[in-house]
């Protein structure tokens, strides 16, 4: 279901960009900022059409994920766009590595994600703003924590299955000795 559509519109700028936000880090997939062009521009949950230089933009997302993941797709020509989306059932395998089709709602009444649609006079403002509407509608699952921060792991280097007692102290060297002298010139331990 897609709440927006759009063949065409214009957010009066002379160096667009589209912002590509992943659905999450598998594949170390990144954040990418792309020349607005014919080819689209597909984004998960949220995405960003901007100038450059003025760093006006529009901001795009989903607010409400109860079925599905969302997309927005964009594409233009010339700075003016001539494809505009924003969907619930996103399920690119480049974006999301969803390799089926999801399933199908049933029910008297099927809702699309509500979206959140804004202009700013700078879109990380209006990214800002993104973020505490999808808040306003989804509080935290996770409560209040006061006690010491938990440690996770993360397999820097690429450990895989070779994970053993040399390879997990040599994580931690490196991370010693490349982020010491963050901590120092911090003056604490971050």
């Amino acid at each position: 279901m897609a709440p927006l559509v759009a063949s065409k519109a214009n957010v009066n700028g002379s160096n667009l960009q589209t912002l590509f936000v992943p659905f999450d880090n598998d594949t170390f997939i990144r954040y990418k900022s792309n020349e607005l062009s014919d080819q689209a521009n597909i984004s998960a949950e949220v995405g960003v059409i901007y100038d450059r230089q003025s760093r006006k933009g529009l901001v795009l997302g989903s607010l409400t994920h109860d079925s599905w993941k969302s997309g927005v797709k964009s594409a233009g020509k010339d700075n003016i766009i001539t494809q505009l989306e924003v969907w619930g059932g996103l399920n690119e395998v480049a974006v999301t590595r969803d390799s089926m089709p999801h399933g199908s709602l049933e029910g008297d009444h099927i809702k699309s994600p509500k979206v959140f649609i804004g202009y700013f006079k700078d879109w990380r403002t209006g990214l800002e703003n993104y973020a505490k509407a999808a808040k306003s509608l989804t509080p935290s699952y996770i409560k209040s924590w006061a006690k010491a921060t938990p440690v996770g792991w993360n397999s820097w280097g690429v450990l895989g299955s070779k994970l053993n007692y040399g390879n997990a102290t040599g994580v931690v060297d490196f991370s010693t000795s490349r982020y010491q002298p963050l901590k120092t010139r911090m003056g604490r331990l971050t």
